[in-house]
C-alpha cells in the first residue's frame, strides 16, 4: 500500500528524503505536463517543474491535512506557466 500524500508530506516535514522522493515520483508528471500543455518547451517546462516544487518546498508547513496536493500542484504550475 502506497502512503497517502497527508502522510508523505508530514514525512517530508520532518527530513524523510525517502517521502520526498516518493512524492516527486508521484508529481512530477503531472507538474511537467502541464506548462508542456501551455506550448511551452520541455526545457521551459523543467523550468517551471522545478519552480513548483520549490514552492512545495517553501509551503510544506503551511498545507493543511486536507490540502489536494495534485490539485495545489497542478494550479502552481500553472500560474507559473503563465508567467
Amino acid at each position: 500500500m502506497f502512503p497517502s500524500d497527508d502522510e508523505l508530506i508530514q514525512r517530508c516535514r520532518e527530513g524523510d528524503a525517502k517521502a520526498w522522493t516518493q512524492l516527486l515520483g508521484k508529481y512530477e508528471r503531472l507538474v511537467f505536463s502541464i506548462p508542456l500543455n501551455y506550448g511551452l518547451l520541455r526545457h521551459d517546462a523543467a523550468d517551471v517543474s522545478q519552480m513548483t516544487f520549490i514552492a512545495l518546498v517553501d509551503h510544506l508547513d503551511r498545507l493543511r491535512a486536507d490540502s489536494n496536493l495534485g490539485a495545489w500542484l497542478a494550479t502552481v504550475a500553472r500560474r507559473h506557466s503563465f508567467h
